[in-house]
């Protein structure tokens, strides 16, 4: 009986810091205390071109064409995570910051359950390495427009593209 509340007693010294931690980390990044500060603001970006990515459309070899898609990959979570650090510089409701982070963690499991299924697809093996490369890239282009949206929403100063009307 002494072991289990000793047990219980850690895990509740744990839960307590964790909470801590994370409110400690909310109250950091909140973006008032920083422009209060006598240090430097922090600054979101504007909308961003989608003009890093490289451009794998050409007719290359399959080994240069899976390497070309790699960088495209890894560039579009680069500016998917960009986006993402721009509007929670933006957001200063820690309930709101927990319900993007916790919808966005949710887009990216939904996002590599669907491309898994999809390399599951491909008839040859090379294929489907090929073919989920392709879907993480393009998901994340999507998400990308998405996140630019609610960018675009959360800072009016933002200069960000017409939206087009039907």
């Amino acid at each position: 009986m002494q072991r289990h509340n000793q047990n219980f007693s850690f895990v509740a010294i744990i839960a307590t810091l964790m909470g801590c931690a994370f409110f400690f980390s909310q109250k950091t990044n909140h973006p008032d205390d920083a422009a209060s500060s006598s240090e430097g603001v922090i600054t979101a970006s504007p909308v961003d071109p989608v003009v890093d990515l490289p451009d794998c459309s050409t007719d290359v070899d399959d080994a240069d064409y899976v390497d070309c898609l790699i960088r495209a990959v890894d560039a579009s979570q680069m500016l998917l995570d960009s986006k993402l650090d721009d509007i929670l510089a933006l957001t200063t409701d820690p309930d709101l910051r927990i319900k993007f982070m916790e919808s966005q963690i949710n887009w990216e499991d939904s996002r590599d359950a669907d491309c898994d299924l999809i390399q599951g697809l491909g008839k040859a093996p090379a294929q489907g390495g090929v073919d989920e490369k392709t879907c993480l890239r393009d998901a994340n282009l999507e998400r990308l427009d998405y996140l630019n949206l609610i960018y675009c929403d959360l800072n009016p100063d933002a200069v960000c593209p017409e939206e087009d009307l039907p």
